[in-house]
């Protein structure tokens, strides 16, 4: 619902789940960043969170598969007039998106996600080959880990090293580099894809799309990164425009709107995805940092209605590092003794 336009002095009143994650903490990182007047909610289900210490506007919320969450939730946002959410993770849209026509009918409040067949698709990395093979675009050999004939076809036709990861998963959790028969043998099983290395190692990207419901993309930015965790802790942003031609096409061959995350290399044949994560990222404070906000491009589409020019990132660098927030002992117990009643409006 559109309330009014970007030039109002009256501020967009954001609310941003997930703030003991990094995903919530990262997507107020970079509303913190954008030039529009917001007022900013931070929520997560455990008070002992720390980004629940950076707005005067927190709450304490149930999980989302309590009970009578979905009503609950829905009268926080009329009783707040939220005009946006964004979710900080990956359980509350899961958990919202079959309801979500009536919650915003009935709160007027927009959400700034996919709908459930991209993130289908998206979260499984043997479909989003499948997808982009369909859609004549380079992907990964691949094959599901219960077919054992494919997979071991699969390794006798591109060699080892070979990866073996879950189907369902981020941050490169549960991925192997299997280097022969043998050390592939356990890994065929269902809930794993086998696909091929893409090689060189030190040719990895990340890019960020910000695309529109009307398909059109108004911005991409790629990052050269290296990983450490499972996520970019160094990075150098520079154009490239046949990596973002592809990503472009990647992105609009899953149906993917809103902000769009592309993970590929750049091989000898040109540039390959292998992951694609249609919400925010870990990298979305970064690129704002460089010119590209993002959720702000979302707040313009989906609260004034606007159909933005198109904006390019910065070059530059980022280098990630460990950051800590101290509590004094008393100040700690006043974090964990915070309860529901905030959002059940009893304060």
């Amino acid at each position: 619902m559109t309330r009014r336009t970007a030039s109002s002095s009256t501020p967009v009143r954001v609310l941003v789940t997930g703030m003991g994650n990094p995903l919530g903490q990262n997507i107020y990182k970079a509303l913190k960043l954008s030039t529009l007047p917001l007022r900013i909610w931070v929520m997560d289900a455990a008070p002992f969170s720390a980004g629940l210490t950076w707005e005067p506007d927190s709450v304490v919320a149930p999980r989302v598969r309590a009970p009578g969450y979905l009503e609950e939730f829905s009268e926080f946002l009329i009783r707040t007039s939220m005009d946006i959410v964004f979710f900080g993770t990956e359980a509350e849209p899961e958990a919202i998106r079959p309801h979500l026509d009536d919650v915003m009918a009935r709160t007027g409040t927009t959400f700034a996600v996919n709908t459930a067949e991209v993130l289908r698709i998206a979260d499984d990395k043997y479909l989003t080959a499948l997808a982009l093979k369909s859609a004549g675009l380079d992907h990964p050999a691949s094959a599901a880990g219960e077919d054992r004939n494919e997979v071991l076809a699969l390794a006798g036709r591109v060699g080892y090293p070979i990866i073996v990861k879950p189907r369902r998963g981020s941050a490169a959790r549960g991925l192997f580099r299997i280097q022969d028969d043998a050390a592939l043998a356990p890994h065929i099983r269902a809930g794993n894809v086998v696909q091929e290395c893409l090689l060189p190692d030190d040719q990895e990207y990340t890019i960020g799309l910000y695309r529109m419901r009307n398909g059109r993309t108004v911005s991409t930015t790629v990052i050269r990164r290296e990983l450490n965790f499972g996520l970019t802790y160094k990075g150098v942003l520079r154009p490239h425009p046949v990596i973002e031609a592809y990503a472009i096409k990647v992105a609009a061959a899953l149906g993917a709107v809103g902000s769009v995350n592309v993970q590929l290399r750049m091989t000898a044949r040109g540039p390959v995805a292998f992951e694609v994560n249609p919400r925010f990222s870990s990298t979305t404070p970064i690129r704002a940092y460089f010119g590209v906000n993002e959720p702000e491009l979302a707040i313009r589409e989906l609260v004034f209605g606007e159909d933005p020019a198109p904006v390019a990132a910065r070059p530059g660098a980022v280098l990630r590092h460990w950051s800590e927030q101290y509590l004094e002992e008393d100040e700690y117990r006043v974090l964990v003794a915070r309860d529901l009643s905030v959002w059940k409006g009893e304060r």
